[in-house]
């Protein structure tokens, strides 16, 4: 690997950067938008809500205005592409949401993939006219590309969340209804490992739980209404009293019998 090993092409305000090294010393906040494609790095990437540890190759989209920096794990130099950006460029091509966020991809599409290979050879080559001419014109391919692949994962899991605003409804209304994983996601019309990771990454606890509370709290307003808690477990969802009687306990710190009634912790 030739470690001093640099070229840069400019074409239509789009820069374009490969090189072998990875400046580390600085922490970043850019004004343009940044697509960075690193091959067999060894990196940790910082940002404002994440740190991610990197092995291989990556493909990061970073828009303007967030905060990050790259920490190198025992590796002087791997070789990158970067391609930065003005923000309004996006206005002329097809790529929607892509750069609406920070996104770290290691599972690279192959078409992305060969995209970002050419580009590695194009800056290979001459640093002329021609080369920064191919270079654009394979950006914009690549743009266009990225909208497909990621601009539909997003459309798709902006309907996932609405989906899930309907099932949340279904749970809350219908306590004593079957609300297994297995259930929802049936009626959610999706598989249940979908529902299981919607679930985790909107409501940030699991399906399991998130329907523990919601039936626990039904109980707890049903008690405060005046209902016997030993007449209203199977409203909530439970097939014996023994089974909600431990649940409450374990959710509200006391037992059922003692709701609404002036707790002593002598």
């Amino acid at each position: 690997m030739n470690i001093d090993f640099e070229t840069k092409l400019t074409y239509n305000e789009i820069s374009f950067h490969r090189s072998n090294s990875l400046s580390i010393a600085e922490r970043e906040i850019h004004t343009y938008h940044e697509i960075l494609f690193c091959m067999d790095a060894n990196a940790v990437l910082f940002t404002e809500k994440q740190q991610k540890k990197i092995q291989g190759d990556a493909l990061f989209l970073i828009p303007k205005g967030t905060y990050h920096y790259f920490l190198n794990q025992n590796q002087d130099v791997f070789p990158r592409l970067k391609i930065y950006f003005p923000a309004y460029v996006l206005d002329r091509t097809p790529c929607g949401q892509v750069l609406s966020d920070i996104r770290i991809i290691e599972s690279i599409d192959g078409n992305i993939l060969f995209l970002l290979k050419t580009l590695c050879r194009i800056m290979e080559g001459e640093n002329n006219d021609k080369q920064a001419f191919y270079a654009y014109s394979t950006f914009l391919m690549l743009l266009s590309q990225l909208d497909q692949s990621l601009g539909k994962e997003h459309r798709q899991e902006t309907v996932a969340v609405n989906e899930l605003d309907d099932l949340l409804k279904y749970v809350s209304d219908n306590p004593s209804a079957d609300l297994s994983v297995a259930a929802l996601a049936k009626k959610m019309h999706a598989s249940a490992s979908t529902v299981t990771h919607l679930f985790k990454k909107t409501m940030g606890i699991s399906v399991h739980r998130y329907v523990t509370q919601r039936r626990l709290i039904y109980g707890q307003n049903l008690i405060l209404a005046g209902n016997k808690p030993s007449k209203i477990y199977t409203d909530c969802g439970y097939r014996d009293y023994s089974s909600f009687y431990k649940a409450y306990l374990l959710f509200f710190g006391y037992p059922p019998s003692l709701e609404g009634k002036e707790i002593s912790n002598a």
